[in-house]
This record gives structure tokens, sequence and C-alpha cells, in this order.
């Protein structure tokens, strides 16, 4: 079964796509097969597609498409399935149907691949929720600074949620530093 790691934080700004699109690049060229799923409407991890159109996420989790439609080969051994910019239709399609809660996790079980990174978008939606249900384990980028310390607590109530649901844990922290020029 592949490693399934969600790369969450509900601040914007942490580093999520940079750290993800890394992760799964540097994965690639290790020798792993990597499945890169971007679910954050702004699409930065679906910039390492040449072309960026339909079918997406967005389709995959409204029911129009199959998941096999969705996944898109970026290079050897890197795959990604994009987002776009309607993805909160999707949100509110999964909000009003308690088993699509659970569409994404049942389709990404039966990949055979090494690794699957969800990259997420800076809020909890019901996006967020099947992602997080997917993922087997968590990996959140965090700068030491007040606001990022504080998404990071406001994160911990929903975590503890899940906990009781799935079996993820959170593999790790990872500690970013912001870098400010002076004169």
């Amino acid at each position: 079964m592949s490693r399934r790691i969600s790369v969450i934080n509900l601040k914007g700004g942490t580093g999520k796509s940079s750290l993800s699109m890394n992760l799964a690049h540097l994965l690639a060229l290790r020798g792993y097969s990597v499945v890169l799923i971007d679910c954050d409407m702004q699409g930065n991890s679906s910039s390492l597609l040449p072309r960026w159109e339909p079918p997406t996420l967005t389709h995959f989790l409204r029911g129009e498409v199959p998941f096999s439609a969705i996944i898109r080969l970026a290079r050897d051994r890197l795959a990604i399935i994009p987002s776009d910019r309607d993805l909160n239709t999707a949100a509110t399609y999964i909000a009003s149907r308690r088993h699509a809660y659970y569409t994404l996790r049942d389709a990404v079980q039966q990949l055979r691949c090494g690794f699957v990174i969800f990259d997420h978008a800076p809020s909890y939606s019901p996006v967020t929720e099947a992602a997080l249900l997917a993922s087997s384990e968590i990996l959140i980028p965090c700068e030491l600074a007040p606001f990022a310390v504080q998404a990071l607590f406001t994160c911990s109530g929903n975590w503890k949620i899940l906990f009781r649901i799935t079996d993820s844990s959170i593999v790790g922290l990872c500690r970013l530093t912001s870098t400010t020029a002076t004169s």
C-alpha cells in the first residue's frame, strides 16, 4: 500500500505547495512512483503540468469522471491530479452526500505507487476532510511565528476528531524559516 501523506497547515504562506512539490519530485528522482494531489483551488501544485485542463479533482469529487481520468503524468514516476478554481463546488457536493467524503480515500487506496502526497489549501473544508480521510500520515510545515503557531493550534482540534475516525498520524512538523532582506 502507498504511503499517503497530507501536507497541511491552516495558515497560508507556510510552504505547503513548495514542500509538496519538492518532496514529490525528490521521491520520484529516488525511484519511487508518486502521485501529487492538488487539493487547493489556487492550484500551485498543478503548475507542474505543461497544460492545466479538465477533468480535475473537482470533476472526480463531484462524481462526474472516474479517478483514472484525472491522473496526469508530469514527468517520469511523477503524476499530478490537478485542481481548479471550482473546487469549492466539490466541497458543496461532498457536504451534501456523506458517502462522498470517502470517495477519494477509496480511489487512492487502489493506486499502485509508492507515495501519494496531498497538497492542501490553507482552510478546512469538506475537500480538506476528504483528503485527510484518504491520508495515513500528516506533515505540517510551520514557521515559528505567533500567527503560524496559532493556526497550528486551530488545526489540532480538527485533527483530534479525525484521529478518532482514521488511522492517520502526524509524522512531522517542518520548521520553516523566513528570510527578510535588510538594508
